[in-house]
């Protein structure tokens, strides 16, 4: 018998029934009435296990019931199961001695005590076992209709994953039945694929030794049935990946999905300029970088006798529209302009201050050279402000009426002749600042729209909702061109990649997404956040990606190889902000804690052992800006590199 519903899978086990005393009508707490027709099975096998070949054959044809061995061909996979099972309550229990829905309290808290009492050099990859085997004891126990024991035991254990997994107990603590467990997303989700664990072979082989021993067979049946567990040869790892310790619910389709090629390279700019290169044409005129190292003052470097190799270019598979000879000339003056940024030359910023609207503006957006200022209203308009006409007083602004609820997100497109913003009223709607009316009204989600974002290129933009998706748009059609769903939880920002053939999206179910635009499927899966992310930026070269939301610590991805390259901290509340600098070397962001940060990119910072706590600050955080009580909702780099921060005061 394949007895895998035990823990022994593809193993062939003999049943050894002993009967001190059954009793059909005797019934115990935690466990249910053994109907007579098992009864009698039981019986039956007792007599073949002791070799009374006459006294079997007389009771088989008396009884007219089959042994265990004859179900296994007549019956389903989940009737077999429940015979087992039955069988191990006659023997005292699956767990020696201890009888149902106990089995899984009890096997958990002698598992949760040898993993806590273990050394703590094998410790951090064996608490990696303790949340999905949490999760699925508990599973286990609704499933039962153990429901009084399944609340206790949850109660008792939720506790200890609550840091990490705040968002998934939650979801859980609302499943009390059967009927529940099936439309609940995030118990499909861990009964649909197995929690990867990758851990040392010898941190393995006590995992293993330890469920023999104590002779925990419910314990052992969801480690086998549920936990993708991949050892190797070496010393145990000390410094657990994010991913690893926090569960994710898509490991089994991260570790697929990444393996996937990306092509992060930037565009050939002959396929969208008329010019060769905007970048090399102002490097020709002589003037990059000029001022740049005037004001800090450094002599003349020296030529390098090794070239620098220049970044691999790509041709986009989809038709890009062409830049406009005047956004190209001006692109070309700002880069002549503009002013490098490292470690030691930082930027100027720029603060706009939005006074008595902490109730009245829900989102910000600064045009790519800093001359507009645009703020989507609670009162359903959006409202742009011309710095340059204005000056720094702002005026009193242009609103755009059309939308029938709260403005959540705007966007200018790259020559800022236009304007996009999203809704409550699951509508995105286009503005034109020259007729100064509404152009078009694109209607596809079904809930508020959380973020809008044009691409680098302008014509097609993005959409990210509450309906759990992100959506691609042209600016000629009405209709959605791709709908990337996937996502277990809102999608709340999105960032167009320098190439325009992938879409990043973060979401509350603390998940990064990478989107390939022209197939619509998901090429990239990065977890390591345990909150919300609410903010995303790559960067110019396209080879990298930061992300930062509610759990205050920003992380740099590589899209090359899937990982994770750094987590920096320093905030102390919400990051709701970012942007890299024109040359990537720095990264901006923007926080609930008033504060405009400025971070090293290129500096490698060491992660520390899983057991020790973040630390307060990183290495790489080269300056903090603080504001009087402003929550600073965006930064922005313009084409020439000032930095442009936004956000609403808030009073005491």
């Amino acid at each position: 018998i394949n007895a895998e519903y035990m823990g022994y899978p593809q193993k062939e086990i003999s049943l050894d029934v002993k009967f001190q005393s059954i009793s059909c009508r005797k019934q115990t707490k935690g466990m249910q009435q053994i109907p007579s027709a098992d009864v009698d099975r039981l019986v039956l096998s007792y007599l073949n296990k002791r070799g009374y070949r006459d006294a079997e054959s007389i009771f088989r044809r008396e009884s007219n019931v089959q042994s265990l061995g004859e179900m296994a061909q007549s019956l389903s996979l989940e009737e077999l199961a429940r015979a087992i099972a039955t069988t191990q309550l006659a023997r005292g229990g699956a767990d020696g001695g201890v009888c149902g829905a106990a089995a899984y309290s009890h096997g958990f808290h002698e598992l949760r005590a040898w993993v806590w009492s273990s050394l703590d050099l094998y410790k951090p990859e064996l608490m990696l076992v303790l949340f999905p085997v949490f999760v699925h004891c508990f599973i286990r126990l609704v499933m039962g209709e153990w429901t009084t024991e399944a609340k206790e035991f949850f109660a008792k254990y939720s506790v200890d994953h609550n840091e990490l997994h705040r968002d998934e107990l939650l979801s859980m603590q609302a499943v009390a039945t059967p009927e529940a467990c099936q439309d609940n997303e995030v118990v499909q989700a861990f009964l649909s694929c197995k929690a990867p664990i990758r851990m040392c072979c010898y941190s393995y082989e006590l995992l293993i030794q330890f469920l023999h021993d104590s002779n925990l067979l419910a314990i052992r049946s969801i480690v086998n049935q549920h936990l993708d567990i991949q050892s190797f040869s070496g010393e145990p790892v000390q410094v657990v990946p994010h991913e690893q310790r926090l569960g994710t619910l898509t490991g089994a389709q991260t570790a697929t999905l990444n393996q996937q090629p990306v092509q992060w390279y930037l565009l050939d700019p002959e396929q969208y300029t008329t010019l060769h290169s905007i970048e090399s044409m102002a490097a020709k005129a002589g003037l990059l970088n000029k001022r740049a190292a005037k004001a800090i003052g450094e002599p003349k470097a020296k030529k390098s006798k090794t070239m620098k190799e220049p970044n691999p270019t790509m041709v986009s598979n989809f038709d890009l529209p062409r830049m406009s000879e005047q956004l190209e000339q001006r692109m070309v003056e700002d880069a002549k302009h503009r002013v490098s940024l490292d470690a030691r030359a930082l930027p100027s910023i720029c603060m706009c201050t939005f006074l008595n609207a902490n109730e009245s503006v829900n989102c910000i957006d600064v045009s790519a050279d800093g001359g507009l200022v645009c703020a989507g209203m609670s009162t359903s308009c959006v409202t742009i402000w011309d710095l340059k006409e204005n000056g720094a007083g702002g005026g009193d602004g242009r609103s755009f009426w059309g939308h029938s609820g709260p403005v959540y997100s705007s966007s200018f497109s790259p020559d800022d002749r236009f304007v996009l913003s999203s809704s409550e009223d699951g509508t995105a709607r286009l503005w034109s600042l020259e007729t100064r009316s509404n152009l078009v009204c694109y209607r596809g989600h079904n809930y508020p729209v959380w973020a809008v974002e044009f691409s680098p290129l302008g014509f097609y933009f993005a959409t990210a909702s509450h309906d759990r998706t992100a959506r691609l748009w042209s600016t000629d059609h009405i209709y959605p061109l791709r709908i990337f769903a996937g996502h277990l939880g809102d999608v709340d920002c999105l960032k167009f990649h320098p190439n325009c053939n992938y879409v990043a999206t973060g979401s509350a179910d603390k998940t990064l997404r990478l989107w390939d635009v022209q197939s619509g499927a998901c090429v990239r899966i990065f977890t390591g956040h345990h909150a919300p992310i609410h903010s995303l930026a790559v960067s110019p070269d396209g080879k990298t990606i930061a992300s930062a939301g509610e759990d205050c610590s920003i992380m740099l991805w590589d899209l090359g190889s899937a990982r994770r390259i750094k987590t920096m901290h320093g905030h102390t509340s919400a990051v709701w902000a970012l942007d890299f600098s024109a040359e990537g070397t720095l990264l901006a962001s923007g926080s609930g804690d008033f504060t405009v940060r400025l971070w090293d990119v290129e500096a490698p910072i060491p992660e520390p052992p899983a057991a020790t706590p973040a630390p307060r600050e990183t290495a790489d955080l080269l300056q903090t800006v603080r504001t009087k009580r402003t929550t600073v909702t965006k930064v922005k780099f313009t084409r020439r590199n000032l930095l442009i921060s936004a956000g609403v005061f808030q009073p005491r």
